[in-house]
């Protein structure tokens, strides 16, 4: 249920982006002229044509600053994970070490086990 709740949000959110978006298109139809510094090519056309170029450009560039962002993230999970897994191999061959020596009868004694307090 909680899906399909999710779902209705997005595509609610997705039409009234689509109204906006046509709203604003269609009020902007007037012609600029952009000049590419330091060339002198010049491009023409209407301006919702560049604003939405504009927002399409910061879109993608900031998607990828985060994403550089979530690899440093990455690698330092992957590192950690590493870590992890040697550590929880050194405990699992320690244990065995242990049950060896307590079982072969060179443990003079068994760890007291404590309640923790209340």
């Amino acid at each position: 249920m909680m899906r399909f709740i999710t779902r209705m949000c997005w595509l609610t959110l997705l039409v009234i982006t689509g109204v906006i978006l046509a709203g604003f298109v269609t009020s902007n139809q007037g012609l600029i002229s952009i000049r590419f510094w330091p060339t002198h090519a010049i491009m023409r056309a209407e301006i919702w044509v560049f604003v939405l170029a504009t927002f399409g450009l910061g879109t993608i560039t900031g998607a990828t600053i985060f994403w550089f962002q979530t690899l440093s993230l990455k690698a330092r999970l992957w590192s950690k994970a590493k870590q992890l897994s040697e550590l929880e191999a050194y405990i699992e061959e320690t244990e065995q070490q242990l049950n060896g020596q307590i079982s072969s009868g060179h443990y003079a004694h068994q760890p007291k086990r404590f309640l923790a307090s209340k």
